[in-house]
């Protein structure tokens, strides 16, 4: 078996992230667990795949995701969407993106790198009420998602804000670890139509669930 390699580390409110190598296999860990890898990004990418074909029926598709990760759902984002899109991706950690600019960069071929794409440090919520009614669509692809129910972010009054932040007919996309139930009645309770969940590739237990703004 290949050591494990330590590429970088970074200290969150969340504890220690540390992002590893064992061979041509990348892993973030928190606190010794990891959170993410370069062996399953599937459900990310299903993810920013879905916001981002509702997305595209925009004349100038404006879509958020949160946070970066590894890169993967930026990527897919990118590949879904027109030359014509403005990709924000907002990252609370700023090692995070250093390394996607860096060792990861070959995974997502540099995705950092494309016009569209602008990364913002700091807070989602605040881009989200930047403006109303300004983006195509919301993709969180944050660490657990609503799995972690101490999380802020999936409350019903933060999903408002996430509809509120969306033009008519917008999507929102939220990864979560696993099945949270009656979180599609959250969705429809802050003002989403139409709340869907579709479960990951077998083999993991991620769950990706989708809610879309009334149309008028």
């Amino acid at each position: 078996m290949q050591p494990i390699e330590r590429l970088g580390q970074a200290t969150t409110r969340s504890g220690q992230l540390v992002l590893e190598r064992r061979g041509a296999d990348y892993a973030i860990a928190l606190e010794g667990r990891i959170v993410m890898s370069s062996r399953s990004p599937s459900s990310e990418c299903d993810l920013a795949v879905r916001v981002c074909e509702r997305a595209a029926r925009s004349a100038r598709p404006s879509v958020v995701i949160a946070g970066l990760g590894m890169g993967y759902s930026a990527r897919a984002a990118a590949d879904a969407l027109p030359q014509t899109a403005a990709i924000t991706v907002v990252e609370l950690v700023p090692e995070v993106v250093d390394w996607c600019r860096g060792p990861l960069a070959a995974l997502t071929g540099d995705v950092l790198g494309d016009a569209r794409l602008t990364v913002v440090v700091g807070d989602v919520f605040d881009v989200l009420r930047s403006g109303k009614a300004r983006w195509s669509g919301v993709a969180l692809d944050l660490w657990q998602g609503p799995f972690e129910r101490r999380d802020p972010v999936f409350t019903p009054a933060a999903l408002r804000v996430c509809r509120e932040a969306l033009e008519p007919g917008g999507r929102l996309g939220v990864w979560s670890e696993q099945s949270v139930g009656g979180f599609e009645e959250r969705l429809r309770g802050a003002g989403f139509v139409s709340p869907e969940k579709r479960v990951a590739a077998r083999g993991f237990r991620h769950v990706v669930y989708f809610g879309d703004a009334p149309a008028s």
